[in-house]
């Protein structure tokens, strides 16, 4: 048998740290994300048909990220499955791409296994083995606009809340949107551990990251995109307070040039250091044309988690 699953990545549009704990355990987090159609791949083959394939993963990722999935499930050795993990990009980039495979392998070990598992269980469970069986700190922004797909405002207390825009929303956000790679590869796979413990700087910061949510929520629902941009202005500054290394000079250059060629705000996406940024802007065709990064097209992923057995 062969399980195919995908999942798509997200741009973090406001929020992002919020969702971290000890924050969100403290204060309670939100954040507004849109899943996008920059998605990871993972097909599964049981039975027979493993004996076709290898092992394989995208270059620059390790087959032990997909080694633990299995050992939740109870199925990590050769005789039991093979897999082939595939992307359309995204990786180290800042936009969700680990939280994006772990839940199509969720999602396909789960379909191998006949288990019946809401999206907020798989979202839950890629969590959890991707911060304690992996080690790799972070909230559960990612996995959730994974598993769901759309533009949401998710909140984060002792429960996960799921609040999703209407599909012309995001339509509506699109034309001022423009999503760039900095160029930058993103070294440190640990900046999120500096959430872990928080000074006084840091939760005021991310007081007033969370304080721009009900705003940006606001400015998307009326089409406001002069407000939503100043909104992501106000927040680019207070992101690089609330954690140390999230931005660098060639950072702070892009984001100053894009604002010279007209940007009205933006943010490096994820954890920073590195990897894409967006800006919000009215001349987008000028902005792509000046600021001198690759440009990425991207539209919304709706569907989130994809799951089917293939045929052939």
């Amino acid at each position: 048998m062969k399980i195919f699953a995908q999942a798509p990545c997200r741009l973090g549009i406001v929020g992002g740290g919020t969702d971290v704990s000890p924050f969100c355990d403290l204060y309670g987090g939100a954040t507004v994300s849109l899943a996008i159609n920059i998605r990871q791949k993972f097909t599964l083959y049981t039975g027979d048909d493993m004996w076709q394939v290898e092992n394989s993963v995208p270059y620059g990722c390790k087959p032990e990220f997909v080694y633990a999935f299995r050992e939740r499930f109870g199925v990590n050795s050769m005789h039991h499955n093979r897999f082939i993990s595939e992307s359309d990009g995204g990786i180290n980039g800042g936009i969700g791409s680990s939280a994006a495979i772990a839940v199509a392998i969720v999602g396909a070990l789960a379909k191998s296994q006949d288990k019946t598992m809401s999206r907020s269980e798989i979202a839950e469970l890629a969590w959890e083995i991707e911060t304690k069986d992996l080690g790799m700190f972070g909230g559960k922004q990612d996995q959730y606009s994974a598993v769901y797909g759309g533009l949401n405002l998710f909140e984060f207390t002792d429960k996960v809340f799921i609040d999703p825009f209407k599909k012309y929303h995001a339509e509506a956000i699109l034309p001022s949107i423009v999503l760039f790679h900095t160029n930058i590869e993103r070294k440190d796979p640990k900046i999120q551990e500096g959430f872990k413990k928080l000074d006084s700087k840091q939760i005021r910061a991310l007081k007033q990251i969370k304080s721009l949510v009900e705003p940006t929520v606001e400015a998307i629902v009326h089409n406001d995109f002069q407000a939503l941009g100043e909104i992501l202005d106000t927040a680019w500054n207070y992101k690089k307070q609330s954690n140390k290394g999230i931005s660098n000079p060639i950072i702070d250059e892009i984001y100053a040039k894009a604002k010279s060629l007209g940007a009205i705000g933006g943010k490096i996406c994820g954890a920073g250091q590195g990897g894409y940024i967006f800006f919000i802007t009215k001349d987008r065709e000028k902005l792509i044309k000046k600021l001198g990064l690759d440009y990425w097209e991207f539209l919304p992923d709706y569907n989130g988690l994809e799951v089917r057995i293939l045929l052939k």
